[in-house]
Parts: structure tokens; sequence; C-alpha cells
């Protein structure tokens, strides 16, 4: 019978769940963490005020809303980063010999970027879909049945 993985990680943009498997068949809840960043409405996080770059339609007069990285693209580089962060944190503090990871396609690959070569060499199971809302015993059907 195939086993799961030390620690599961279930991700989406704005929620990280964590789980330990206890003896390689069912998971333990080990840690939970919202991304404000991912949840919260843009215009509750930042003003309505153009920022203070020079606007070239005005010649020099006034300001114009263009950045070089767009705000959303930043938000979900921040929020990616953070899961990156606390993967690497939990697989330290608790020493873990090997690790799953279920994140959608669109940020699966940039998580594991962000995650050192040592523990990307640990990584036992990779699913890209997003099974953030998913009951635990869902999860732990997924894992073991691919």
């Amino acid at each position: 019978m195939k086993k799961l993985p030390s620690l599961l990680v279930v991700t989406d943009r704005g929620h990280f769940h964590a789980y330990q498997s206890d003896n390689g068949a069912s998971l333990v809840a080990l840690d939970n963490m919202q991304i404000s960043e991912a949840l919260d409405k843009l215009s509750e996080q930042v003003t309505d005020q153009a920022g203070a770059f020079p606007s070239r339609e005005s010649h020099g007069e006034g300001n114009s809303t263009g950045e070089r990285l767009p705000l959303l693209e930043e938000l979900e580089q921040r929020s990616i980063r953070q899961i990156g962060q606390r993967i690497e944190e939990l697989m330290v503090e608790n020493e873990f010999k090997n690790w799953g990871l279920i994140a959608a396609a669109e940020i699966n690959n940039a998580i594991l970027d962000q995650v050192a070569p040592a523990t990307r060499e640990k990584l036992a199971f990779n699913l890209k879909r997003n099974l953030a809302g998913q009951p635990t015993e869902e999860l732990r059907k997924r894992v073991l049945e691919d």
C-alpha cells in the first residue's frame, strides 16, 4: 500500500494547510495560515491616490498609476514567497524525511522555486490541483490513489 509523505502541504494563493502523516496512512493538521495579500481585496490594500510616477501624456505634469511590476503580480509573488518560506520552516523544525505538495498548476512551480534545493530533493509527491478547500479525508484519498 502506498504511504503518505511525512509532511503534506495543500495551498492556494490565500490559504496554506500543512498536515503531518502520523503513521503513513492518516493525516493530522500541523499548520494553517491565511495569506492576507492574496485574500484582501486590492482596494483594501492600497489607497485611491495615484503614485508619484510622472505621466508622459501630461508632459511632466501630474502623476500616472503605471508601475514597472503590476501590483497584482507583486502581491502574488509575496504570497508565493510566504508559502515557500513556511515550507522551509516546517521541514527544518520537524526534520521531515519527505514531503508532498498539492497546489494549482499556476503556482505549483513558483512555490517549488522558493524552497531550497535540498528541500526539493525530498519532494515525494506533487499534485498540480487546487484542493485547498477539501476535507482531510479527501486529500488523503487523493494522495494514496495518485
